[in-house]
């Protein structure tokens, strides 16, 4: 977390000051403690050396001030009801924990997903880049039409002999066309 940081609004949009931050165009936030904008996840543009906005800000409360902070956060990209990917921030340290995947479009048209996580050590869950580094996630599905539990989700991990080598993608099965369904995964 980076804390005791100066930032100002202008509407919905914040402008923070963090010297030296590293992140890029396109990373995610959390950000805190500024004005009525507390705990609100966006994304980053206008990056600087020294500062970056977001512009899903809260447009009430307070305009500035000097203690702010923010976590660097991951995202979910290409998201559909086959597959997601997840990505890491370009800096900080950050351990994904679980993730949820809610199914209701109206229907899910396959009966896999793929996720791809990211392959970093210290900014995602696991190094995922070999059998020794990979972290294949506990999974739970629920058929929530019903409220039953389908049990922990039938999981490939995908690198063993013959695979195309993809550590990094966790593939569920045996969700036969969930009509509203959730998946967890847990790492």
């Amino acid at each position: 977390m980076y804390s005791g940081l100066s930032w100002s609004r202008s509407g919905a949009t914040i402008t923070i000051t963090s010297t030296a931050h590293g992140l890029s165009n396109g990373d995610y936030v959390v950000v805190r403690n500024m004005g009525d904008t507390d705990y609100v996840y966006g994304v980053i543009s206008s990056v600087t050396t020294d500062s970056f906005q977001i512009t899903n800000a809260v447009s009430s409360g307070d305009t500035s001030g000097t203690a702010g902070a923010y976590i660097p956060a991951a995202d979910a990209t290409s998201v559909t009801d086959s597959a997601a990917t997840i990505g890491s921030p370009t800096v900080g340290d950050i351990q994904i924990i679980s993730i949820k995947v809610w199914f209701n479009s109206p229907f899910k048209s396959t009966s896999t997903f793929d996720l791809t996580m990211p392959t970093s050590l210290t900014n995602g869950a696991g190094g995922n880049t070999s059998t020794a580094t990979m972290n294949p996630p506990t999974v739970l599905a629920w058929d929530l039409s019903s409220g039953a539990q389908l049990g922990a989700g039938n999981i490939s991990v995908w690198g063993g002999a013959g695979s195309p080598q993809n550590y990094n993608v966790f593939q569920v099965g045996g969700l036969n066309t969930l009509v509203d369904g959730m998946v967890k995964f847990t790492f």
